[in-house]
C-alpha cells in the first residue's frame, strides 16, 4: 500500500454517538436506545499489517520463501529472519491485530498468534520510506 492512500484520521460522525429521536410524539423527546449503530469501515492499516504478519508467520512456519518477505521489511529485520532457521514446517495462525499510529506515517501493531494450542505474539512498527510502507521491527515474542 502506497503511503499516500493511507486515510487520514476522521473524527466520529455525532450520529452514530447520539441516538437519533423518534418523531412520532412533537411535545416528547425519546431517543431510540436500541438502535445499534453501523459498523465502522474497514481499517486499511489494519488489513496491511495483517498481511504483513501472515507473510512473516508462513516463512517462519516454512510455509513460504524468505525472498518474498524482503519487499515489505528493511535489511536489519530481513536478516533477523534469515537467521532463524525453520525446524520443519509449522503451522502459525494469526488470531488477532491491533493497530496504532502514533505519529503521522508510522504504524505500530502487535497481534497474537496460535500454533498447537500455545499463543504466541508478534508484534511490529511500520514507517513510510519513499513512499511505500516498510517494516522497521518485526518479531513473534
Amino acid at each position: 500500500m502506497r503511503c499516500e492512500e493511507l486515510p487520514r484520521p476522521r473524527l466520529h460522525k455525532l450520529s452514530m454517538i447520539i441516538p437519533v429521536p423518534r418523531a412520532h410524539d412533537p411535545a416528547q423527546l425519546t431517543l431510540d436506545l436500541w438502535r445499534k449503530p453501523s459498523a465502522p469501515p474497514p481499517d486499511p492499516r489494519r488489513e496491511m499489517v495483517w498481511r504483513l504478519f501472515v507473510v512473516a508467520l508462513e516463512v517462519l512456519g516454512g510455509h513460504r520463501p524468505l525472498w518474498q518477505l524482503r519487499p515489505l521489511v528493511t535489511r536489519r529485520v530481513f536478516d533477523s529472519f534469515l537467521a532463524r532457521r525453520p525446524g520443519g514446517p509449522v503451522s502459525y495462525r494469526l488470531r488477532t491485530v491491533h493497530v496504532h499510529s502514533p505519529k503521522w506515517r508510522v504504524i505500530e501493531a502487535n497481534g497474537t498468534a496460535t500454533r498447537a494450542g500455545r499463543v504466541r505474539a508478534i508484534a511490529g512498527r511500520l514507517e513510510c520510506r519513499d513512499e511505500d510502507w516498510v517494516a522497521t521491527a518485526l518479531a513473534l515474542l
